[in-house]
């Protein structure tokens, strides 16, 4: 790890990109730990409301199978609006990641650059035969 210290200046430089993209994968992961939540009350609902039906007779059936599609379809859509969510939160994390890393290249490349152009003229590059 003591190699990856040369990368501290440049977290520090980015620090804000980099708490940024903390802050999306965070809560990305709490409404994605949400999902399965709402999957499990869908189906202890679901299952309630079948040990109802089977006891039940008549109008009471009916009103049992209309509460349990009102309530599916209220399901399905919070399952699907913390989908969106987790999404718009992934969304945002790469791209704040993916710019901060961008971002950590140029400085990167520019320092190269500015390193060899303080080099010596007769400086030349070996090559190692066979690589």
């Amino acid at each position: 790890m003591q190699h990856l210290s040369v990368l501290r200046k440049f977290f520090i430089k980015y620090k804000y990109h980099l708490l940024l993209g903390i802050v999306f994968v965070a809560a990305g992961n709490y409404f994605r730990a949400w999902q399965p939540q709402v999957i499990r009350e869908a189906l202890d609902y679901v299952l309630e409301q079948l040990k109802a039906y089977q006891v039940a007779d008549g109008p009471a059936k009916e009103a049992i199978l209309g509460s349990l599609s009102g309530a599916l379809f209220r399901f399905g859509g919070l399952v699907v609006l913390l989908a969106l969510i987790m999404g718009v939160f992934m969304y945002f994390m790469r791209q704040t990641i993916i710019v901060m890393s961008r971002l950590i290249e140029y400085d990167q490349r520019k320092e190269i650059y500015d390193h060899y152009q303080q080099l010596d003229k007769g400086f030349t590059v070996v090559t190692v035969p066979g690589i």
